[in-house]
């Protein structure tokens, strides 16, 4: 008896016995089972006829879930089938690189993303792929569907997300991929001004429609009480940072000398009382975005993925509106960590090459982002007030995060805040 993905089965923790199967969706080629182990923990899997077992990619359970598209939105007993766009797609291929979940690609057309551990409660991505199409926002693969399932003992509450269906982007790469090959290829002389800056420039641009589409169906000022709830969070992942880093060597040495200024900078956000509130990405980085169908940089398309929202944050944060300026300055910090990574990995490049085209990035990316909300006559979206407070907070971040998941990674935000207060501080933030 297998539940979890064959490649993750060894390295993530399993159910806990005994397990009691809650409830199953009949598909053809088997059946999606909602499993409750000892531990109350729900398990979503697309399982084979007969016994409870995991089925494997090629054995057509992503694609019995794709054709049952066909048939539009409707719920199946306790099942919510929610369907945009289908069209027929035949055989399985695993994707190997979703560590997490599970996606399964149908016909090379669509991908399915089983969700192994869903959780009862509401969940960010429905409502921002909702709200994203209804708006006709084109900057991400087009959503399918999505299989959610609602738990009769928790009734009102929202559905699990057991699973989701979008469009294949062809070719694509991830954008760690991507964008540490461009600062490569900079490096090497290869990639030259003014092409150097055209995917900061797509990326501008598509960060603003995103704002735009979330924005369509409304935003309300912030209070007080949120504006200083978020400084709050923010002077307590800076202690925290420092309290992670204290025993690391190095970490502790880039944060404590910053530790005022830091400090003085995240006061911006106890006075963001007003900012316009929209529906947001949540976990904007460059990681997030594809590049897809080419091979020169001038020509590709842009797509956004992942709207669950920031892994670390509890479901109602995740889900609580937030001013745009949240997005904008993950996705400026993540252009500055592309130059780090590219100056860590590449054998004998100029770190001065490398740092100066992303900072010429960042600055092209908020310039287009700025224009494409002024174009639309929405530019009090962004909160100049909040942005750099907020570029502080995420740097403060990446040090949680490196000192708890990926220890690895403390190079990058070890060298990105000295420089991020130094850039600050000069600029009057």
């Amino acid at each position: 008896m297998s539940l979890l993905p064959a490649r993750t089965a060894g390295s993530s923790t399993g159910p806990l016995l005994p397990l009691t199967v809650v409830d199953e969706l009949p598909l053809p080629a088997g059946r999606v089972a909602v499993v409750r182990d000892a531990a109350g923990t729900l398990f979503g899997v697309p399982a084979v006829e007969g016994a409870l077992r995991r089925a494997a990619p090629g054995e057509g359970l992503a694609e019995s879930l794709v054709a049952s598209l066909a048939a539009g939105t409707r719920r199946v007993g306790q099942f919510e089938l929610v369907a945009w766009h289908a069209e027929p797609a035949f055989g399985e291929e695993a994707v190997t690189v979703d560590q997490t979940n599970e996606s399964v690609v149908v016909g090379s057309l669509a991908v399915v993303k089983w969700i192994v551990r869903p959780t009862v409660g509401e969940h960010p991505a429905p409502h921002r792929l909702a709200l994203l199409t209804a708006a006709g926002f084109r900057g991400m693969p087009r959503p399918w569907g999505l299989l959610l399932w609602h738990d009769p003992t928790t009734a009102g509450d929202e559905p699990a997300l057991l699973a989701s269906v979008a469009e294949l982007a062809p070719a694509a790469q991830d954008g760690w991929d991507w964008a540490v090959e461009d600062g490569r290829a900079v490096a090497r002389g290869e990639l030259l001004a003014p092409y150097d800056l055209v995917p900061a420039l797509s990326l501008g641009g598509l960060c603003a429609d995103l704002h735009l589409a979330l924005a369509a169906a409304g935003s309300r000022p912030a209070t007080a009480d949120e504006a200083s709830s978020w400084h709050t969070a923010a002077v307590a992942a800076l202690d925290e940072a420092i309290e992670l880093a204290a025993g690391t060597e190095g970490s502790a040495s880039s944060l404590l000398p910053g530790r005022h200024r830091a400090a003085g900078l995240l006061k911006g956000l106890a006075e963001g009382a007003g900012t316009p509130l929209i529906p947001v990405h949540g976990d904007l980085h460059v990681g997030q975005v594809l590049r897809s169908e080419s091979a020169t940089a001038e020509r590709s398309r842009y797509l956004l993925t992942d709207f669950d929202g920031s892994p670390v944050l509890a479901s109602s944060e995740r889900l609580a509106p937030m001013p745009a300026a949240l997005d904008v300055a993950g996705m400026t910090q993540s252009i500055d960590h592309v130059g780090r990574v590219v100056v860590r990995r590449t054998p004998d490049v100029d770190a001065s090459v490398v740092m100066s085209w992303a900072r010429r990035a960042q600055a092209s990316f908020l310039d287009t982002y700025r224009r494409g909300l002024s174009a639309a006559g929405r530019s009090d979206l962004l909160d100049e007030r909040l942005l750099a407070s907020f570029r502080v907070q995420q740097e403060c971040r990446e040090h949680i995060y490196a000192a708890r998941h990926l220890p690895h990674w403390s190079y990058v935000p070890e060298a990105a805040m000295p420089d991020l207060l130094d850039e600050l501080s000069t600029d009057g933030g």
